[in-house]
């Protein structure tokens, strides 16, 4: 089965996935015989067999990943061996080589295969970006806070050089034209942010997240700020840009990765995407490394909470199709404070 993307806002929520196979990604390290496969890998790209390695846990990715040794250099192995096939692989590579031909810090893509006679499954090889995510390194507690206050800074301002990159049309990138450069697949900004809205806001009414007088209020909403779904000047969008996909060391940023779910279009939603994740007092610090050079645009507030209203339909559905159920009435909570922003405004 291949992912199109045509009918996606975001991947993890819509691929095709059955409920057998999703609620089986939690063993799929168990199934996974790294030893063989691993050689078998670095033996096809390298011509030589790795030192050592170790699994890198991500829990945003149906992927597997390790981090592998060799006396030289040590790389990350991300391996998709789902049902579903997804050549986005080929648009992460362009990305990353783009990032750096601008001087955007970041990581080498050494290898991409797509499932076929020699592999059963697809994989990307990139050069491992010391030091570690930047949630993992909180957790640890390698961070102060005043540390933790300037890198979440720091994020806003890496963001802003991401969004430096300009794209042309809306929504994933269509895989075809990467020789033009990055192209979207969506002739409008809306057309991107309004795909599977129904699906997703029908699956929160048939599992009774949601009624019909909340659906319709978020339909409403929507319907009558349009106008701030329009995008003159798409670019480059992370489209999971958070803690865990930023590379940090104690001082800065390195990079940022897993760029599976990139798109084009409005950088707010990038922002908004991020935001979803933290407190508003941890929104305001990464603003003032983003805005640091310029004020922030017109309909700001109204923008960033319509985004997040779309964010968390699409977040609601996903933790219930995950299993991750407790976390489904946070995510409808904050779909309350959206409305309820808007009744106010």
């Amino acid at each position: 089965m291949v992912l199109t993307r045509d009918n996606v806002f975001y991947p993890k929520t819509e691929t095709p996935l059955s409920d057998a196979e999703r609620l089986s990604l939690r063993d799929r390290y168990d199934r996974f015989n790294a030893n063989v496969e691993l050689n078998k890998i670095c033996e096809y790209v390298f011509r030589q067999k790795p030192k050592q390695f170790h699994k890198i846990i991500a829990w945003g990715l149906d992927h597997i990943l390790y981090d592998v040794d060799f006396d030289e250099k040590r790389i990350v192995v991300r391996i998709n061996q789902t049902t579903v096939e997804d050549d986005y692989f080929e648009v992460e590579k362009y990305i990353y080589k783009k990032l750096i031909l601008l001087g955007i810090q970041n990581c080498k893509v050494h290898f991409v295969e797509k499932r076929g006679k020699n592999f059963p499954y697809d994989f990307i090889i990139l050069d491992k970006l010391m030091i570690g995510d930047f949630e993992k390194l909180i957790q640890e507690g390698e961070y102060t806070t005043k540390n933790e206050v300037s890198l979440v800074k720091k994020s806003g301002e890496f963001l802003r050089k991401i969004h430096t990159i300009k794209t042309s049309k809306y929504g994933f990138f269509d895989r075809s034209q990467l020789k033009s450069g990055l192209v979207g697949t969506k002739e409008t900004w809306a057309d991107y942010y309004l795909t599977a809205f129904e699906l997703n806001l029908n699956t929160l009414l048939e599992l009774n997240y949601i009624n019909n007088e909340k659906a319709n209020q978020i339909r409403q909403v929507i319907e009558q700020n349009r106008k701030l779904l329009i995008c003159d000047n798409p670019v480059l969008l992370h489209g999971d840009y958070c803690d865990h996909n930023i590379i940090s060391d104690v001082n800065t940023i390195t990079g940022a990765v897993d760029w599976t779910d990139a798109i084009s279009g409005d950088p707010l939603h990038d922002i908004a995407f991020w935001s979803s994740f933290y407190p508003k007092e941890r929104l305001d610090l990464f603003l003032s490394g983003y805005y640091s050079s310029e004020n922030k645009p017109d309909l700001f507030n109204d923008t960033l909470n319509l985004y997040l209203l779309r964010i968390n339909v699409s977040k609601a559905v996903l933790r219930h199709k995950y299993g991750i159920t407790e976390r489904v009435p946070l995510a409808i909570r904050k779909i309350d404070e959206s409305l309820e922003y808007f009744r106010k405004n």
